[in-house]
């Protein structure tokens, strides 16, 4: 058991570092605050539990209650601040999930302290947690499609939607949220934004830091692809997933014409009808030569004859070229769309080496 002096306001309220039994804990808050045991009140706290022994330990969190003023005790132990900033920056620099899930709780509890804006800061500027972990917890996207400010946002990198079905105007919120300039990954799929939804999200001045845009099967259409290649806000966009929206060669014309796309590193245009021609405009289009990575849906006719087309060879940083075959059939490709991708002069020895791994239907 931690020393009382080692306590901060960690993993909601303030025991993210009392571990032990949940006996052996509710002991020491007794000690502490000389406090009945009947007279805690409903105060949820997490406490982590440890089972087993040695390298084998597994953490479960349980809930106990505390009385407000076992809490005041508690932060009184560490009544600087700057103490608590250091802790919490240890804290993140370890670099686990369950780290970023300990600061959002300590971010949901410290509002209308001291130090919230210098907490929020620091976690925005020094934190090293990996971006991908930094996902930001549902109720704080609620805040924002409810029309509330979210401050907290800023110290996120990842901003994930799976329930589908927003609503133009929570789209507009959420474009219109000033504290989105730290996200580099936005997920929406599966949803209904329509080509207004996507003309908001990649107008905005707000995400300005966006590396990764995921709205497969939001129904944008062509009309939705012309809004985004219109913007001039997506220079530095490395992924884009724009599969299931009902594409048709018009809008695979629009995303190779598109100069503000150069940096793609990722296209996904799958599921959607743009045809043998549509991918044949992406093959040859000037500002996709970075391309590592290209999901197109194609009849296998169509693969046979791409796999013959020296526009291919464009593609020279390509590691990755999927198909996802249109037509129904079984799961690989057809023994021909191997062979003739297997042969093929044009595509990269990642690629080739790849295909030779592909079941064969």
């Amino acid at each position: 058991m931690r020393s009382p002096g080692e306590i901060w306001e960690g993993r909601r309220l303030c025991l993210a570092e009392l571990r032990g039994s949940r006996a052996a804990v509710e002991r020491w808050l007794r000690a502490c605050g000389a406090i009945p045991q009947a007279r805690w009140t409903k105060a949820t706290a997490l406490v982590v539990v440890e089972d087993g022994a040695g390298a084998e330990v597994r953490s479960r969190v349980e809930v106990i209650e505390v009385t407000a003023l076992q809490r005041a005790l508690l932060a009184a132990l560490t009544p600087s601040a700057q103490a608590r900033l250091a802790r919490l920056r240890a804290l993140l620099d370890a670099g686990r999930g369950s780290a970023w899930d300990a600061a959002c709780g300590l971010l949901d509890l410290w509002r209308d302290r001291p130090g919230w804006k210098r907490a929020i800061h620091l976690l925005n500027a020094e934190a090293s947690i990996a971006e991908g972990l930094r996902r930001a917890p549902e109720e704080w996207i609620l805040r924002v499609l409810d029309g509330r400010t979210e401050p907290r946002l800023r110290v996120v990198r990842v901003v994930e939607w799976g329930r589908g079905g927003l609503r133009l105007e929570e789209i507009e919120r959420l474009a219109a949220c000033r504290d989105l300039g730290g996200v580099a990954a936005l997920h929406l799929e599966r949803g209904a934004i329509g080509p207004a939804g996507l003309g908001a999200l990649v107008s905005t001045p707000n995400l300005r830091g966006l590396r990764e845009l995921w709205v497969r099967a939001n129904r944008v259409g062509d009309e939705g692809v012309a809004a985004l290649v219109r913007s001039s806000r997506l220079r530095q966009l490395r992924v884009l997933d724009l599969g299931d929206n009902g594409l048709s060669i018009a809008g695979a014309g629009a995303i190779a014409g598109a100069e503000g796309l150069a940096s793609l590193a990722a296209l996904d245009v799958s599921d959607n009808a743009i045809g043998l021609e549509g991918a044949r405009l992406l093959l040859r289009s000037p500002h996709l030569r970075g391309l590592e990575r290209l999901s197109l849906s194609l009849a296998d006719e169509a693969i046979v004859a791409l796999a013959g087309d020296p526009a291919l060879a464009n593609l020279d940083r390509l590691e990755f070229l999927e198909f996802n075959r249109t037509g129904g059939g079984a799961y690989g490709l057809a023994p021909p769309v191997v062979a003739a991708l297997r042969a093929s002069p044009y595509v990269t020895a990642r690629v080739r080496a790849r295909v030779l791994a592909e079941p064969v239907a």
